[in-house]
């Protein structure tokens, strides 16, 4: 390898990221998951009459530049399946911003519905907007009965069970279809336990909404769910909740460039990420940019007491500590960002930067204190029941459209509505207990390490729920074994299964795809950070000098 070539390109990179990094000291990256959340918002804008020419002509073009062969539209950019959801959304938002009937691309959306099921179709997440636009029936939604509401204790139940953004979309679904049937039918002919639950609703929405934003759950799906809801029960448009939720969507909507909404924000982890190759690469931690990094991350921490429906912890923590994902999401701090948080902050801490290191302390005491009975480690829940090896969620989940099946979800619920421990979040929880010194000694490593054991699939890979979606999570926990000293059978046949993996150019790619259809797990363009996680696992164990990582 040329030497020269390498130390241009990390100056280039150093350059890069000093020139990204925002004056409070975070760096960010739009977030791109897929054309159906572009959609929703066009719609939703386009329908409240909200949406301005520039973004309709701008948003329309965007769709249709993803538009598949077959008519349809695949779940993310890269996709090269249709999906039911993503057409869906996106058809009703071409119709919402103007797109002719006859238009061709209209029609061969109209056909590839036709073949596929229709709008009722679509998932979960995706059936309440279109009948928020009038273009679903409300009685086609799915909705759980309102009295499932009025149980005693009911989000702390579901909370067992259901990670937090299913909870929100529980209730908000609910609270929509409610409002729509009372514009439909009589008020009078309502059932009384109709307006309970629709009082429940507004309860509910209001005790979840974030303290800071106006978001629930600092994500575009809960949110515009909750904003939906919160207008068909008849909240007006001016009430500072649905003004403050209106407001965070359109803040995700990305102009520069290519047109999209982006339903996550990663501010936080991308602030890791860039201070980690800062450091890296030599610039010193003192310099300024390293130290406004440091104090953006100090001043995301969240100690504020959290609902314990969202994070459920085995008891209340006797230091309130955790990092979420977003940074307008107090309510939910995150295992997998407070480790790569907690690992950072070390990684660049000064001596004798007390405020560091003590928050280093809380935010570890935090995390080892959701470890999972199991030895894993979920994102935000503990003591969801554990998943088998390899993949889950390749199934929709049932709908509960009564009273008992909405019981039987409850009492028999599906793992993909769960938030069970994960192997690659459990191997970068691993590398930043080994960063803070913690090794296969401690009792936490020990428990983590059996659980790896146990959920290696054949022929040696992990799979990974918050990752794309079995290479690059093996890669994590083979970097994360190699950190606290493990290796053995359990790497060997990890690397040999990547190598297996490795593109004709030296490259490793993986599309969403391999959610739904695991085989598709080789499928996929090689890009640059996937390639670049699977040198970091490759060179964690030793293996850096090998032909294969070499040509990558």
């Amino acid at each position: 390898m040329d030497k020269a070539a390498i130390d241009h390109a990390v100056a280039l990179g150093v350059s890069t990221l000093r020139a990204a990094q925002a004056d409070d000291g975070h760096f960010a990256e739009a977030c791109d998951l897929g054309p159906r959340f572009t959609a929703h918002w066009l719609a939703i804008e386009a329908f409240l009459g909200g949406l301005s020419p520039s973004d309709r002509d701008a948003g329309v073009a965007a769709l249709l530049s993803l538009q598949l062969e077959d008519g349809g539209w695949g779940p993310c950019p890269a996709a090269t399946v249709s999906e039911a959801s993503a057409t869906a959304a996106c058809r009703v938002a071409l119709r919402h911003c103007g797109l002719p009937g006859d238009h061709p691309a209209a029609r061969r959306a109209d056909t590839w519905l036709a073949a596929n099921g229709g709008l009722a179709a679509a998932d979960a997440e995706s059936r309440p907007l279109l009948a928020f636009t009038g273009d679903l029936s409300p009685d086609e939604v799915g909705a759980p009965p309102g009295e499932i509401l009025l149980l005693p204790d009911l989000p702390h139940l579901v909370a067992k069970v259901f990670v937090a953004e299913v909870i929100v979309t529980m209730y908000a679904t609910a609270g929509l279809v409610l409002g729509l049937k009372h514009r439909r039918e009589m008020p009078s002919l309502l059932h009384p336990l109709d307006h309970a639950a629709a009082r429940r609703v507004l309860e509910f929405l209001d005790e979840t909404r974030n303290p800071v934003g106006g978001t629930w759950l600092g994500v575009f799906p809960s949110t515009a769910m909750a904003v939906v809801a919160l207008l068909a029960l008849g909240v007006p448009p001016s009430d500072p909740r649905v003004v403050e939720g209106r407001a965070a969507l359109a803040s995700r909507v990305n102009r520069t460039g290519r047109f999209f909404v982006a339903p996550i924000s990663s501010e936080i982890w991308a602030t890791c990420t860039g201070l980690s190759a800062l450091v890296s690469a030599g610039v010193p931690a003192a310099d300024p940019a390293v130290q406004r990094g440091v104090a953006f991350l100090l001043g995301q921490e969240i100690r504020r007491p959290v609902p314990t429906i969202f994070t459920t912890p085995p008891s209340s923590p006797a230091i309130q500590s955790g990092w979420p994902f977003e940074t307008d999401n107090q309510y939910g701090p995150d295992c997998d960002c407070t480790a790569m948080v907690i690992r950072t902050l070390h990684h660049v801490a000064l001596p004798g930067q007390t405020p560091v290191f003590e928050a280093v302390e809380r935010g570890l005491g935090w995390l080892l204190s959701m470890q999972n009975p199991d030895g894993g480690w979920p994102a935000f829940s503990w003591g969801h029941a554990s998943k088998p090896p390899g993949v889950v969620m390749t199934e929709p989940p049932p709908d509960p459209r009564t009273v008992w099946s909405a019981i039987s979800m409850i009492t028999d619920p599906p793992l993909g509505l769960g938030d069970p421990s994960t192997e690659a979040l459990t191997g970068r929880v691993l590398t930043a207990l080994a960063q803070l010194g913690l090794d296969g000694s401690h009792p936490a490593v020990q428990r983590a390490v059996v659980f790896l054991r146990e959920q290696q699939a054949a022929p040696g890979r992990w799979w990974g729920r918050w990752d794309c979606n079995f290479t690059a999570p093996t890669a994590a926990v083979v970097r994360g074994l190699a950190a606290v000293g493990q290796g053995g059978a359990l790497v060997d046949d990890a690397a040999a299964w990547l190598y297996a993996c490795q593109g004709a150019g030296g490259g490793w790619g993986e599309l969403p795809d391999s959610y739904a259809h695991p085989e598709r797990f080789r499928i996929g363009p090689p890009t640059p950070t996937q390639t670049a996680l699977v040198l970091q696992g490759l060179v964690a164990t030793g293996r850096g000098n090998d032909a294969e990582a070499r040509r990558a």
